[in-house]
């Protein structure tokens, strides 16, 4: 793929999310096993806290082929170190929830919010073991930027090819911690030696449908 068939491939994308938003049929696909459907869970209350999180595609420095940017979460005591995610974080106060993915993805990568063209908003998602409902953005940029890393947060930046999340050979059912220490079945990506499972594997697998729907 050169740089014209990635933009293509990006206006593509976008004319699929303005049909449609596969949404919580796609979640499903990578939920962990036990988790129930996203309609059993009462959000009309307000007590879970709200976060966002962005999901952001770039082009490969050589060949221009989709990518999609996730970091490896520093250790520490907070919810979800450790693992694969977006960067993203909590809401501050009535903060605009774009706002709040923009924010979290400077203060963690450096990126700034100039660089990235938004195609849209994707479905939220609520988290059980740290009662989160979390809103993810979908964005892109024309090239892959300097990363400046907070180390206190973030461990690692990977850059991992969005074909392989839509390979199925690299889909298998594994035993993960989740974050209140009990054991979970769920299905996991596995992508150059990374694995991803949880919210953000199910946060990618609406990418995953949005991107093999027919337009």
């Amino acid at each position: 793929m050169n740089k014209d068939g990635f933009d293509q491939w990006i206006s593509d994308l976008t004319l699929r999310m303005e049909i449609g938003l596969p949404g919580y049929a796609a979640h499903e696909k990578m939920a962990p096993l036990h988790r129930k459907p996203m309609r059993d869970f009462n959000l009309v209350s307000t007590d879970y806290r709200t976060a966002a999180v962005l999901a952001l595609i770039v082009p490969d420095s050589i060949n221009s082929t989709p990518r999609i940017i996730l970091i490896e979460r520093s250790d520490g005591p907070v919810s979800h170190s450790g693992q694969i995610s977006f960067p993203g974080g909590k809401r501050e106060g009535d903060e605009d929830l774009l706002a709040t993915a923009l924010r979290e993805a400077n203060e963690e990568l450096g990126i700034q919010a100039e660089q990235v063209l938004l195609l849209g908003k994707l479905t939220s998602l609520y988290i059980p073991p740290s009662n989160f409902l979390v809103h993810p953005f979908l964005g892109y940029m024309k090239e892959v930027p300097e990363f400046i890393l907070n180390e206190t947060e973030v461990k690692s930046v990977l850059l991992l090819p969005l074909s392989a999340f839509l390979d199925h050979g690299n889909i298998s059912i594994e035993v993960f911690k989740s974050s209140n220490g009990t054991s979970v079945n769920a299905p996991a990506y596995r992508v150059d030696n990374v694995t991803v499972w949880g919210a953000t594997a199910m946060m990618i697998a609406e990418i995953t449908a949005l991107i093999n729907s027919e337009i």
